[in-house]
């Protein structure tokens, strides 16, 4: 398919933009691309401003998706009321967003902040292309505090089919439970993104856990994070990255804002998952486990 021309997806979905190596038999390449930068609290207008600037920058070096950090419109800090910058989840922020995936042919990951018809406040995340948000789901693990600033609307995480391939998002400390990142790869997900405010004091964790989601699932992850010091006196992990489906780190940040993105070839997924059949022996597990209760029902019944 010629860059620019259109075509559409396995569940309908009509979409443009490059050429897609699926429908060519060629290696299915993608470039991910994950941006880091400080997100002014309350300062709206400069931190879109930021970001846009990142997102076209990285766009004409070809990157076919973006992951910008947690919060990055209203920037994160829970010592903060940043209630008034709230939108719906499908709000003015998001079409933004939408409109820069439709400009810069990208596919758009991140984590915004939300507000439901009650009110109350929402830690979000949306996964967007040139049509729209595709798909969008509450962060179901708050860290600390954040339990005193948002709700959580129980359900799946985000996941949706994209003319690279099958993108799920964790936000932030999600990605940190192994079951969030599982259940992404068992519905599909071949990419996870991770929008993240990640604290400097947990470094550690962030390092490893970024490298172990992809590496247990055969994804790529692309993990995108805040870096800086908030007013609030919270220090950021930063160290955004781009990690293989066997847990390398292909590209990646220090503390400092900037992008950094990766190449990347989504059949191997396939051959990871096949050196390392997690996902296969987890399925067969689940389903041997299963025929003896189905087995037991209908023997009750005879």
């Amino acid at each position: 398919m010629a860059e620019g021309s259109s075509g559409t997806m396995a569940n309908g979905r009509t979409f443009r933009g490059r050429a897609t190596a699926a429908a060519s038999g060629q290696p299915r390449k993608a470039r991910l691309g994950v941006v880091q930068m400080e997100a002014a609290v309350a300062d709206v207008e400069s931190n879109m401003e930021q970001a846009r600037a990142y997102v076209e920058d990285l766009a004409q070096q070809g990157i076919d998706l973006v992951v910008l950090p947690e919060l990055f419109i209203t920037g994160y800090d829970l010592g903060e009321d940043l209630s008034a910058l709230a939108d719906p989840p499908n709000g003015p922020h998001a079409q933004l967003l939408a409109q820069w995936a439709r400009a810069y042919d990208v596919i758009i990951v991140t984590a915004l902040l939300a507000k439901t018809n009650d009110g109350d406040l929402l830690d979000w995340a949306i996964i967007v292309d040139e049509a729209g948000v595709i798909s969008g789901a509450s962060k179901q693990y708050l860290w600390g505090a954040e339990s005193e600033t948002f709700i959580t609307e129980r359900g799946p995480a985000a996941v949706a089919a994209t003319r690279i391939g099958t993108v799920g998002a964790a936000i932030c400390y999600e990605a940190g439970f192994p079951e969030i990142a599982r259940d992404l790869a068992l519905r599909g997900a071949e990419i996870i993104a991770v929008p993240a405010a990640f604290g400097r004091d947990r470094l550690y964790a962030w390092e490893l856990l970024t490298r172990s989601r992809a590496l247990e699932n055969g994804c790529f992850l692309a993990a995108a994070g805040l870096s800086g010091t908030n007013p609030s006196g919270v220090k950021f992990a930063a160290h955004s990255r781009v990690v293989s489906t066997r847990g390398d780190v292909l590209a990646g940040l220090g503390e400092g804002p900037g992008t950094a993105s990766a190449t990347v070839d989504l059949d191997d997924v396939q051959r990871s998952r096949e050196a390392i059949p997690y996902l296969r022996d987890l399925t067969a597990g689940r389903n041997q486990a299963a025929e003896p209760a189905q087995n037991t029902e209908e023997a009750a019944h005879e």
